[in-house]
């Protein structure tokens, strides 16, 4: 055990941080370089040589990994600060959230149940609330923070399931059914996300239960 203790001492330094906080910094500042790409102009087929190799049968150490990280990864990975970068599905991240990642990755709280994350718990709790005083909710309202939106989506469907066949976490949609409506069926618009769908599939719901709204000026045309 002697020598993993002491690697994991050496992997815990301010210098071994440094290695990966240092590369972000300096991502950032190259990323709004208009002079540079968004994206590569490498094909997966030139890029997946790179990391053709069998599975470690050691450790190797962290300025190594962050060196492969500066040559082999960045370079060709999106720039999502980039002028010229249009928020295709997700955002450029703001600094301070990139800054807090590691703090957050040790800390390493499971909000699941709250013995494993007894301050992290209360803060997702605060965060829902002001969520729901923005949205007009009432005290009574609640939530849950996701990782994201096909998660949050499929959560919301999940909910509204369970008001609609209370049954179905137990028994199954079949069984939840008998005495309950006869076809089950999600509304939306005909330019709803892909997630609705998938959605409806993964909860036994079936994707061809999902109708779709034409829509009028983006907008679900409630007159058809």
């Amino acid at each position: 055990m002697r020598p993993i203790l002491a690697a994991l001492r050496d992997d815990s330094t301010a210098a071994a941080a440094r290695l990966f906080t240092d590369l972000a910094v300096e991502y950032l500042a190259a990323t709004t370089d208009r002079g540079q790409p968004v994206s590569t102009p490498r094909t997966a087929a030139e890029l997946a040589p790179r990391f053709d190799e069998p599975f470690p049968a050691q450790g190797r150490p962290l300025a190594d990994i962050a060196a492969r990280i500066a040559r082999e990864v960045i370079p060709d990975s999106n720039r999502l600060c980039h002028p010229r970068y249009i928020g295709h599905q997700v955002s450029a991240p703001l600094p301070a959230a990139i800054w807090s990642e590691p703090l957050i990755a040790a800390l390493n709280q499971s909000v699941a149940v709250w013995e494993m994350s007894p301050v992290a718990t209360l803060i997702e709790e605060r965060v829902v609330a002001w969520m729901r005083e923005l949205a007009g909710y009432g005290p009574g309202s609640g939530g849950t923070l996701t990782s994201g939106g096909t998660e949050a989506t499929f959560t919301a469907l999940l909910a509204a399931r369970a008001a609609v066949f209370p049954e179905a976490w137990g028994l199954g949609m079949h069984a939840a059914r008998e005495g309950g409506p006869a076809r089950p069926a999600i509304v939306c618009g005909e330019h709803a996300h892909y997630a609705i769908a998938r959605a409806a599939g993964e909860m036994g719901i079936g994707v061809g239960n999902v109708e779709t709204v034409p829509s009028r000026d983006w907008r679900m045309d409630h007159a058809q």
